[in-house]
C-alpha cells in the first residue's frame, strides 16, 4: 500500500513532500471590499435636519403673525394672539440672525470637496440640474401660480399672467431665493478654481481638501499580536 504526500513545517509553513509548495497558496483570496467615497456625516445631518424645521417653523409663525413678511399674511383665516406673538417674536428674531447663515456656511466648507472629487465639468452639470432646473421651475412657473391661487379670490385682477408680470419684485422667488444664491456662488466658485487652480481650497499633495471638524474618524487598527 503505497502512502501519500507527507506534510512537515518549514520556518512555520507547512508544504507538501512531494510538491514542496503550500497547498494554501493556491486558494483563492477574497478581494478587498470597494473603498467607499465621501461617507456621509451623521452628525453634519442631524444639524441640517435641526435648522430646517427651525425654518419651518418660523415661516408658520410668520403667516400668523405680523412679523416679518409673508404672502400668507394677506389672506389668512386667524392671526396669533398679541401675548403669543410677543413670545415669539424674540426667539424668531435670534434664529434669523444665524440659521441660513449657519446653512451657508456649511455649503461653503462642502463646496471644494465636491468639486475636487467631480472634477469642473461635472461639478458645474450637478449644480445646474440640482439647483438651476428646481429654481427656474419654481420662479417660472410654480411661484406665480401660487400667488394667483392664493390672492386672486380677494383681488379679482383677472389673469395668471397680471401676477406673473406685476409681481413685485418681478420674477419673484419666494422662498426659494437661497438656492439662486448657492448657485451662483457655486458656479462663481467653479470658475474661481478654474481660473486660479492653485487658489485656496484647492487639494494639495493628492490629499482632497477638506477642513478637519468635517473628517470622519476611522477605526484604529487592530494590534496583532
Amino acid at each position: 500500500m503505497r502512502a501519500g504526500p507527507r506534510e512537515r513545517t518549514i520556518g512555520g509553513t507547512r508544504t507538501s513532500s512531494r510538491t514542496g509548495r503550500n497547498p494554501a497558496a493556491h486558494q483563492v483570496r477574497p478581494a478587498a471590499p470597494p473603498a467607499v467615497a465621501s461617507p456621509r456625516l451623521a452628525y453634519l445631518d442631524t444639524l441640517k435636519v435641526a435648522l430646517i424645521a427651525g425654518i419651518i417653523a418660523a415661516h408658520g409663525f410668520v403667516g400668523y403673525g405680523d412679523f416679518g413678511s409673508w404672502p400668507y399674511q394677506d389672506v389668512r383665516e386667524v392671526s396669533l394672539s398679541e401675548v403669543t406673538g410677543s413670545l415669539l417674536v424674540p426667539i424668531v428674531g435670534i434664529g434669523a440672525l444665524f440659521l441660513m447663515g449657519l446653512f451657508f456656511l456649511i455649503a461653503g466648507l462642502l463646496t471644494p470637496g465636491a468639486l475636487e472629487r467631480k472634477g469642473t465639468r461635472r461639478f458645474v452639470h450637478d449644480r445646474l440640474l440640482r439647483l438651476g432646473i428646481p429654481f427656474a421651475v419654481f420662479t417660472l412657473l410654480l411661484w406665480p401660480l401660487s400667488m394667483y391661487a392664493v390672492r386672486e379670490p380677494f383681488r379679482h385682477e383677472g389673469s395668471l399672467w397680471y401676477w406673473f408680470v406685476h409681481e413685485e419684485p418681478i420674477l419673484d422667488n419666494g422662498p426659494l431665493w437661497f438656492v439662486g444664491v448657492l448657485l451662483i456662488y457655486s458656479l462663481g466658485y467653479a470658475g474661481w478654481r478654474a481660473v486660479r487652480p492653485g487658489a485656496p481650497g484647492a487639494a494639495s499633495g493628492g490629499r482632497r481638501w477638506r477642513p478637519a471638524w468635517l473628517r470622519g474618524r476611522s477605526p484604529s487598527p487592530a494590534v496583532s499580536g
